[in-house]
């Protein structure tokens, strides 16, 4: 159950490409 870790990394990601 790495479900918040994935969350987290693609909100990471979103935040740095916007």
């Amino acid at each position: 159950a790495q479900e918040c870790s994935v969350r987290a990394h693609l909100i990471q990601a979103s935040e740095a490409t916007n």
